[in-house]
């Protein structure tokens, strides 16, 4: 595996197999000319800001399976790498009753820069590397979640999720829980619910296999378990014959 390339939307590992890995919540990082406060920057450490654990285990995986990857180098809060651009959540300007200061008061222009500087690069770069591996491509998309939602544990450790490919994710689920993690399809969200945007989109565009990944924080706490887990899910991979 080479030295990543990185710009101001994405960061690129480069790899030998057919396996893309994407991040879309990779970074908690808000671009210039964007400013933040102190208040702001409490919310971006949080779930709220960045997928917590998930650049770690993506560039893990990679090492282990010497795949390419592409990770997301702007907060969702600046703009979501895994949202439409006319979904409402794509720029969200209260966080818990904080009313963030970066997004006080996005005009249409500065939508359109953070979609032109961010947003269509990202999903631009994701295109092109892609391309590059062709039809026999599985593209796995990485994402976490947190272990309380609204007063709500959640329980399992990893879901993967569809919207297509039911098979393909049921071997992946099964190959996971064969490792002795506790392993459902469609949660905490759901693909069947449009909840996989960025996935859904270059899998569609480009006609190869994908799925979504999310995997529960608290087993990302440090390197020792994004090592663990990053074993597990090459294991699961190989096993489930997505990663060729």
């Amino acid at each position: 595996m080479t030295q990543p390339f990185i710009d101001d939307a994405a960061e690129i590992i480069d790899g030998t197999s057919s396996m893309l890995v994407t991040c879309e919540h990779a970074s908690h990082r808000v671009p210039e000319p964007l400013t933040f406060s102190a208040d702001d920057e409490a919310i971006l450490q949080t779930h709220w800001g960045w997928d917590i654990g998930a650049a770690e285990l993506v560039r893990a995986v990679c090492s282990l399976t010497s795949s390419s990857a592409v990770l997301a180098r702007f907060s969702r809060l600046v703009c979501d790498a895994n949202r439409e651009v006319d979904d409402p959540t794509w720029i969200l300007g209260d966080i818990e009753g904080h009313r963030l200061s970066f997004n006080r008061r996005v005009s249409p222009d500065e939508r359109a820069r953070r979609l032109a500087s961010y947003h269509v690069p990202y999903h631009s770069t994701v295109d092109v590397a892609l391309s590059l591996l062709g039809p026999d491509a599985f593209l796995l998309a990485v994402h976490t979640f947190t272990p309380t939602y609204r007063g709500e544990a959640r329980d399992m450790d990893v879901g993967v999720l569809f919207d297509s490919y039911p098979e393909e994710a049921e071997r992946l689920r099964a190959a996971l829980a064969g490792e002795g993690l506790a392993c459902v399809l469609n949660q905490p969200y759901s693909g069947l619910d449009g909840l996989m945007y960025s996935a859904t989109r270059h899998g569609r565009g480009h006609g190869v296999r994908y799925l979504e990944l999310e995997v529960r924080q608290d087993l990302l706490a440090d390197t020792g378990a994004v090592s663990l887990m990053a074993s597990q899910l090459t294991q699961a991979l190989e096993r489930s014959g997505l990663l060729l």
